[in-house]
């Protein structure tokens, strides 16, 4: 049946002059939208009414509802060009989702009260899948305004916009998704938003690492908690941004329902990152979230604790508390084991993961209570006696769980009357279970062969016993002996991570190295012989001469041993050098060389052990390099690193700190800055398309900051250095008189050194950025200006952006300095004479006018003053001085001439790993016996 056309009281062509009245007034307040959108949809219902009827009955035409998209969607195009911050645009943008989301509710009422299903089109619908497709249009638009502000829109309505089109939503979900990966930072941010609210729970696409804060922060507090995004959202714990990490505690975590939905690690996790944390208001956050937590659990550690019986001293009522709690555990770990033995999923009705549930939260509740046992007022001897026998008889048992065996060590030290006792006590527990592993192992039998002695018989040695021959071990013994060993080097481990004493003082620790940790270090088994080597690292840390004799072996298995083990030596190897810094820096540049080969790595983890050791020595002041400082600056900034969080986050905290620190610091970083801004670019140079690298102008910025003389901290017997970033001015200066960046490269290397067109833009643009004392000293003053001046009449500048800049400094440098310049005159150093008569750098800077190059004006005519010039190469201080750098250059060759064949030499005498572990360890062991 064809409708007839129905009566309106307004006309279509009127209906841009009634909707942009109502556009005009949203823009300027977010008060009158829920007017403005009543109106407009009133507007809305009168446009749908209006319909024309085709003819041959081929239907109705919705020429009302056209008209009104029409007029709807030309005044958002109005919105889509205009930059981000303007107040109007985001307020037009509010209104346009409000609008979207008023009409949607009031189609879904007046569905549910004719009892229309879903699938039915309505005017809403159309309407909201006509918008959605025009916005489309302009995911791909050159425009990057347009790009943020249809996003932006989309973000704003994407959760009010109803049942969608199957094709629609598979199209505007792939549209996000290229978006989310926009170079623009604004962008991405509004597409991680929209993307969130369109997938809910299942955001997996979005769980990739990306480098902006912005992006980060938004797609943190839109995707929603579920199992598949707890383990993104809790590796924020240790974002770089502060704000993050605060808001992770104080948004996201406190907004769970319950914290029992993470499991009981992940609890550890995030209180332990969250308490830890070196912001103050990270830690606040994270302490009122652990208290929420506490407050939510009925029962638990808290309960338990209060219930302890007041008619007990606290110290044995504690240890009846500990001693329950373990029996607990041992008999939840015997039904595992059964379960497993029985290959079942359900014994008695529960199933594995319940039980394993219920055994991890019994170890967490034994942990905590032995926790508690080392803050106890231990003056009551019977529950001083009543504990010490528990815990001994705890770590003395094979099944007492990995995990606590560091509470009982803390509890036994605690109880101990000294260090002598505590490792005593250790070792004869380390005997009791060896020895305990050594009754599962066979008898020898006697040895039974053509030698065997006889009364009178003559042919053996005299006084020398039969060898008995060898019996096998059965896999199973040899499994459980391998469990004591690491069982027993675990407690080693903890031992010596708690005593201070050197190892001449105990002889309780004499045997330790010959029976148990040297033969674990020979030992194949990789967890073997990792629980060795750090034995044998913390031995050293007590003992010199071990330390010196077993050094190599650790920078040995700290490059090509497996990746735990390296872990495990390359922080052996820095301790080392931090304890016994005065024996190994004795031979000089050999360590720099080493820690320069150390940085080196292949395994991101490994190398961001290297980088906090070699941070840490330069942050004591035991390792003064500067290839250091600029090797660490490089891993910091080149894209090679950008995923390895723990390596970024240690350098971001560490070079603030190095540079504020100390004015010699300071100094450091500005004799580095040239070279290593050369080496970053180079490092650009060479990357492909697709990889981005941090930008010069904010490379410039860090340096800018880090050597920034006001931000250093002022400490006593500490003469503040505020000409460090004057000085810096005069290294670039002169590196732009040159024309060439000051950088030493190795005999047989080519490079070019020549600095760029935009290279100089970024430089002139970094000296108006550093900071210039009024108090100057007058030498530096006159150095700076002499500088300057020669730099704008002998190398001009020709491009626009360099020149103004450098204008603008130079007249900034005369206000400043107008004290110190006050008789200057620039007419009295043009002449090449004069200010070699000064500047001993001045030979170099103006060697050969013949270089200047494209850039330095070879199209400028000469000045008078250069054409009175004496000719360079008759001036016999400049045959003298090019004399002296050519014997100097020939000398240090010569060096390193010497060091490479040093190194061939060396190189040849190199023995395979198991026999350098061998020969350093028979040092060891001899040492020892000694």
């Amino acid at each position: 049946m064809v409708r007839k056309a129905k009566e309106s009281t307004i006309d279509i062509e009127e209906l841009p002059e009634l909707i942009a009245p109502i556009f005009q007034q949203a823009q300027l307040s977010l008060a009158n939208h829920r007017k403005n959108v009543v109106s407009l949809h009133k507007l809305h219902e009168q446009a749908a009414q209006i319909t024309q009827t085709l003819g041959k009955g081929k239907g109705i035409q919705l020429t009302g509802e056209a008209a009104f998209s029409k007029a709807f969607i030309s005044m958002v195009n109005r919105i889509l060009p205009i930059k981000k911050g303007v107040s109007q645009a985001d307020k037009s943008i509010k209104f346009v989702a409000a609008f979207v989301r008023y009409t949607s509710e009031k189609a879904a009422e007046e569905k549910q009260k004719d009892g229309e299903t879903d699938e039915e089109d309505t005017t809403a619908s159309r309407f909201v899948a006509l918008l959605v497709k025009h916005l489309l249009r302009g995911f791909q638009a050159k425009d990057k305004n347009v790009r943020l502000r249809v996003l932006q829109c989309v973000a704003e309505m994407i959760s009010s916009v109803g049942e969608m089109d199957e094709d629609l939503y598979l199209a505007l979900r792939s549209a996000l998704l290229e978006r989310i990966r926009d170079k623009e930072v604004p962008v991405r941010v509004q597409a991680v938003i929209a993307l969130a609210k369109l997938q809910g729970d299942n955001p997996e696409e979005m769980e990739e690492e990306e480098q902006s804060v912005d992006v980060r922060r938004a797609a943190l507090l839109n995707i929603a908690a579920s199992k598949t995004t707890l383990d993104a959202i809790l590796s924020r714990t240790r974002d770089q941004d502060t704000t993050i990490r605060k808001i992770l505690y104080s948004h996201v975590l406190a907004g769970l329902p319950h914290p029992k939905l993470l499991t009981i690690s992940q609890r550890e996790e995030v209180v332990k990152n969250g308490l830890k944390d070196r912001e103050s208001t990270v830690r606040a956050a994270a302490g009122r979230l652990v208290g929420t937590w506490v407050d939510l659990f009925e029962g638990g550690l808290v309960e338990d604790t209060s219930r302890i019986e007041s008619s007990l001293p606290v110290v044995t009522a504690l240890a009846f508390r500990i001693q329950h709690c373990y029996n607990t555990l041992l008999e939840l770990s015997k039904e595992l084991e059964a379960q497993d033995r029985e290959d079942s999923m359900e014994v008695d009705g529960d199933s594995q993961a319940d039980r394993e549930e219920r055994r991890s939260s019994m170890e967490f509740i034994v942990a905590q209570l032995l926790k508690l046992a080392v803050n106890l007022d231990y003056s009551d001897e019977i529950g001083r006696r009543k504990m010490f026998g528990l815990v001994r008889e705890m770590t003395g048992q094979e099944s007492l769980p990995e995990g606590l065996v560091a509470r009982c060590l803390d509890v036994l030290r605690k109880l101990s009357p000294n260090e002598r006792d505590l490792i005593r006590l250790v070792v004869e527990v380390i005997q009791e279970l060896r020895d305990l592993a050594r009754q599962d192992e066979p008898e020898p039998e006697p040895a039974v062969n053509g030698d065997e002695s006889q009364f009178g018989d003559d042919r053996t040695e005299a006084g020398r016993p039969p060898v008995p021959a060898p019996r096998e071990i059965t896999p199973e013994t040899q499994a459980r002996i391998e469990a004591i060993d690491l069982r027993c080097l675990a407690l080693c481990v903890g031992m010596l991570e708690r005593v201070n004493s050197t190892l001449q003082d105990n002889s309780a620790l004499h045997g330790l190295l010959p029976e148990l940790i040297i033969p674990s270090v020979r030992s194949k088994d990789p967890l073997l012989r990792e629980r060795g080597l750090t034995s044998l690292g913390l031995c050293c840390l007590i003992d010199k001469k071990i330390a010196l004799s077993s050094f190599t072996l650790f920078v040995q298995q700290a490059q090509v041993a497996t990746e735990e083990i390296k872990k495990r030596c390359m922080e052996t190897v820095f301790d080392l050098l931090m304890v016994y810094e005065s024996e190994f820096f004795k031979a000089e540049n050999r360590i720099e060389v080493l820690l320069l080969q150390i940085l080196d790595q292949d395994s991101p983890e490994v190398q961001a052990i290297a980088c906090e050791g070699v941070a840490k020595l330069m942050l004591s002041g035991i390792a003064a390099d500067d290839r250091l400082l600029r090797s660490l600056v490089i891993l910091y900034l080149t894209p090679e690193t950008e995923e390895n969080q723990a390596l970024r986050q240690c350098l971001s905290y560490f070079f603030p700190v190095y540079c504020y620190s100390s004015p010699l610091n300071q100094r450091r970083m500005q004799h580095i800055f040239l070279e290593t801004y050369w080496h970053l670019k180079e490092y650009r140079e060479s990357l492909d398309e697709d990889q981005e690298m941090v930008p010069p102008s904010q490379i410039t910025l860090l340096f800018v900051d880090w050597t920034d003389p006001q931000k250093a901290v002022e400490m006593k017997d500490q003469v503040p250095d505020t000409a460090v970033q004057a000085e810096l001015a005069s290294d670039i200066i002169k590196a732009l008189l040159i024309g060439k960046y000051p950088v030493q490269l190795e005999p047989n290397i080519r490079a070019d050194l020549a600095i760029s067109k935009e290279d100089k833009k970024v430089l002139c643009q970094m000296l108006g950025r550093l900071y210039i004392p009024a108090d100057l000293d007058y030498d530096k003053a006159l150095q700076l200006k002499i500088l300057t001046s020669a730099l704008m009449m002998h190398r001009p500048l020709k491009d626009t952006v360099s020149k103004n800049a450098f204008t603008k400094f130079d007249n900034s440098l005369s206000k400043t300095l107008a004290e110190q310049l006050a008789g200057f005159k620039e007419e009295d150093y043009v002449e090449l004479d004069e200010i070699c008569k000064r500047f001993d750098w001045a030979e170099d800077v103006l060697a050969d006018d013949s270089s200047e190059g494209e850039d330095y004006g070879e199209s400028h005519e000469p000045t008078p003053h250069k054409a009175r010039r004496v000719p360079r190469a008759r001036d016999p201080r400049v045959q003298a001085a090019r004399a002296t750098r050519k014997r100097k250059a020939q000398e240090e060759l010569n060096q390193e001439v010497d060091k490479m064949l040093e190194s061939d030499e060396s190189e040849e005498e190199e023995k395979d790993e198991d026999a350098e572990v061998e020969s350093v360890l028979s040092v060891t062991g001899a040492s020892d016996e000694e």
